[in-house]
C-alpha cells in the first residue's frame, strides 16, 4: 500500500505536505526551504533529513516516507 499524503495549510504555520506511511503510524511532515539558494525538502530532525530537488532527492525522499 502506498503512503497517503496531504498538504496542510494552516493560518499560523507554514503550509507542509504530510505523508502517513503505510509501515507505521507515524506521520512524516516535508517542507520545503531555501538553503544557499536552492529549494530542498526538510523533514524531521537532524542534519541528514533533507534533499534537494533532484531525481536522487525525491529517492531519498520517497525511502523516508515508506
Amino acid at each position: 500500500m502506498a503512503p497517503s499524503i496531504s498538504l496542510v495549510l494552516r493560518k499560523r504555520d507554514e503550509p507542509f505536505v504530510l505523508v502517513s506511511r503505510a509501515s507505521t503510524s507515524e506521520e512524516l511532515r516535508v517542507r520545503a526551504a531555501v538553503r544557499e539558494g536552492q529549494w530542498v525538502f526538510t523533514w524531521g530532525r537532524g542534519r541528514e533529513r533533507w534533499a534537494d530537488i533532484s531525481d536522487a532527492g525525491f529517492q531519498r525522499l520517497w525511502k523516508a516516507a515508506q
